[in-house]
């Protein structure tokens, strides 16, 4: 990949586990922002969460297996290591204090998420710190919240216009048509302890490696 825009990217998430959708989103991001990295950002005491069915220790194995198999993909540590709630917006702070106001932030999220975005902790000052990259399928138009809708409808440019500023857009990214949730994910390996699920069908959804790593530790 030819990196010539500039800036810097997250994904973050519980990655409860780590599986093929979230590997998606953040290549297409890498793509469409012309990046040669994204950090993959795990949350470690979520708002909207109770407790995680992987421990710390576990998720971030998982996700080193997947930046192992995926060059360019890096994990961001800074929130597990942290005891405070995992709210984006104090983080972004913090990685502003590093980074400075110059340099474009690029936050990926799904469009669910945008969805939800007035529940997030001072949602309002998100822009102020960084774009919103936000993933979505083609049917993915409306938006229920009216404050939401409003901040769409104002700050919505093209994904390639982000880089000339250092926050503040709201872009759309087309990412292949992946339908994984990690909540179903879990589910499913819940199910594998008592007849195991083949091979293939776990495939579909996790890294060969992370399926490995899972099975080993009988994780979930």
């Amino acid at each position: 990949m030819n990196a010539v825009a500039s800036g810097i990217a997250w994904l973050g998430g519980s990655f409860d586990p780590v599986h093929r959708g979230h590997v998606a989103i953040a290549q297409a991001a890498m793509a469409a922002l012309k990046l040669p990295e994204l950090y993959l950002l795990p949350c470690h005491r979520p708002p909207h969460k109770q407790g995680f069915g992987a421990n710390d220790e576990a998720r971030l194995r998982m996700l080193s297996l997947v930046c192992e198999a995926h060059p360019g993909l890096r994990i961001d540590t800074r929130e597990m290591h942290s005891e405070r709630t995992s709210y984006t917006v104090q983080t972004l702070r913090e990685l502003r204090e590093t980074h400075g106001l110059d340099t474009p932030f690029y936050f990926v999220i799904g469009w669910d998420s945008l969805q939800n975005l007035a529940t997030w902790w001072e949602w309002q000052s998100l822009l102020s710190l960084t774009h919103l990259v936000v993933a979505a399928r083609p049917r993915c138009t409306g938006i229920d919240d009216p404050d939401v809708a409003a901040l769409f409808a104002e700050r919505h440019c093209d994904i390639g216009r982000l880089s000339q500023r250092a926050a503040g857009g709201i872009a759309r990214l087309t990412a292949p048509e992946l339908p994984l949730s990690s909540s179903a994910i879990r589910s499913t390996l819940a199910a594998d302890k008592t007849h195991r699920v083949p091979d293939s069908e776990l495939a579909t959804m996790l890294e060969p490696a992370v399926i490995r790593y899972i099975r080993e530790h009988r994780l979930y």
